[in-house]
């Protein structure tokens, strides 16, 4: 599974894979949060609700949830040799699981706040009709089952005759073989912030102990953070729009460096310049940022550049409110901070400043912006994209080592990272994001997220 420094509480990975796309079977790889590391033991929870479906039965042990998780879904996620790494877990006295779900305990434990516990269900999922709700074990007093609702409050009202979603955690060995986790039980009383009055819940606190196992070969895992820059040029306006296309055919993913000073004429679609310097091995110093050319205007020497790898983790917006690019925070911070840091005053010079404008989202109708502003750097947006990186693997991106270590979402296969886009998700409190699979992912995620890679793109004049 890599290199083992990577796994630290918050930072996302894939394991497995599972339907995700609505209406397809076809499986993906999940996406997991590190909640806890013990040694070498890491207890992960899916980053999005995966299936959905009724909590029956009496008590957790003997619930349909149960049952699912450890066999039919167990199966279809994991392989054989993926499942010898998950750690068969002991959720209550003589009940032991591979896979399972939360209690109010550990929701509480590893999402301080209500906003921190929402999430949202797969394209999958959403087709099953599942809401932004996800089981947990408990059941209030009066027996009925208990859920993290939209908002991140517990809930057990809608609970009684409806569906949820269902988000599974599991202990993962990072050895090749999962050792039997050896835990110590005790029994605590919690209170759930229920909407009806407050009812105690018996929960189970987990003290996992550190088990020494055969460490693997640590390999570096170096990925390249993308920067989600879409600035598309059909958004902007005619006069900037109309720029001479190179006939050069050759996908923008096959890149190489350029050598020497090449001259304008010299320079081709696909091809990685150097310009400004920016932090990229470490935190302490710069180094030049690479930029593939997706086009140039010969009538006024005018390169269009996204950088190469992803070189920052940032919110979209961290207001937490509704909000479009023009207003949003990582748009500031793009056009100050990161301008003056990765830029001289002669280079600032020879960027040029562009409007920005916005379609609405194709898929879900929520407003984009037009007119909008005028940036010297920012993210592209959906037809930009779709343009520019017309496959999947065109549009995939690696972080820098100090994006990496920053946590943006990454492929443990491949390497490959979240980026922003500018076009709103599926309403103005998300943004959409190219995820770490080349997928333009419409929905979105959180402007809020702190796991999402920055990819900048701009234009300069020679």
């Amino acid at each position: 599974m890599g290199n083992f420094d990577q796994y630290v509480p918050g930072a996302y990975f894939t394991f497995g894979s599972y339907p995700q796309s609505a209406g397809s079977k076809y499986k993906t790889p999940i996406v997991w949060k590190v909640l806890d590391r013990k040694g070498d033991h890491i207890f992960a929870i899916s980053k999005n609700i995966l299936d959905v479906m009724y909590y029956e039965g009496d008590g957790w042990g003997d619930s349909n949830i149960r049952k699912w998780l450890n066999n039919d879904f167990l199966n279809t996620a994991f392989t054989k040799e993926e499942q010898k790494r998950i750690i068969n877990h002991q959720t209550y006295i003589g009940v032991w699981d591979k896979v399972f779900i939360l209690d109010s305990c550990d929701v509480k434990k590893f999402f301080l706040e209500d906003f921190d516990r929402r999430t949202v269900p797969t394209g999958y999922a959403k087709s099953k009709s599942a809401l932004n709700r996800w089981w947990i074990r408990d059941r209030d007093k009066r027996g009925d089952r208990v859920s993290v609702d939209y908002d991140g409050s517990f809930d057990s009202i809608w609970c009684r005759s409806s569906s949820g979603g269902v988000r599974p955690v599991m202990w993962i060995s990072l050895s090749s073989v999962a050792t039997p986790a050896k835990t110590n039980m005790t029994v605590n009383v919690s209170k759930t912030n229920s909407v009806e009055d407050e009812e105690d819940l018996e929960v189970e606190e987990i003290d996992e102990e550190d088990l020494e196992v055969e460490e693997i070969d640590e390999e570096d895992l170096e990925v390249e953070e993308i920067d989600e820059e879409d600035l598309e040029v059909e958004e902007i306006d005619e006069e900037d729009l109309e720029v001479e296309e190179i006939d050069d055919e050759e996908p923008v993913s096959n890149v190489r460096s350029t050598k020497g000073d090449n001259t304008f004429e010299e320079l081709k679609k696909g091809d990685v310049v150097h310009f400004g310097s920016y932090y990229q091995e470490n935190d302490k110093e710069k180094t030049p940022i690479e930029w593939i050319v997706l086009r140039k205007t010969k009538n006024d020497n005018i390169l269009t550049l996204i950088s190469k790898n992803v070189l920052d983790v940032v919110p979209f917006d961290i207001t937490k409110k509704p909000v479009k690019w023009g207003s949003s925070t990582v748009r500031q911070w793009l056009n100050n901070e990161f301008l003056n840091t990765a830029f001289t005053k002669e280079e600032q010079a020879k960027i040029v400043e562009k409007e920005a404008q916005t379609k609405d989202n194709s898929q879900y109708g929520t407003e984009g912006e037009k007119p909008g502003p005028f940036d010297k750097i920012c993210l592209f947006a959906e037809a930009g994209i779709k343009k520019h990186f017309p496959s999947n693997i065109d549009r995939m991106a690696k972080p820098t080592p100090y994006a990496k270590s920053k946590g943006v979402a990454c492929d443990s296969t491949e390497g490959s990272c979240h980026w922003w886009t500018r076009t709103p998700g599926f309403n103005q409190q998300y943004a959409c994001v190219v995820d770490m699979l080349g997928n333009l992912n419409m929905f979105g995620e959180p402007a809020f997220a702190d796991f999402v890679g920055i990819r900048p793109f701009i234009w300069i004049k020679l």
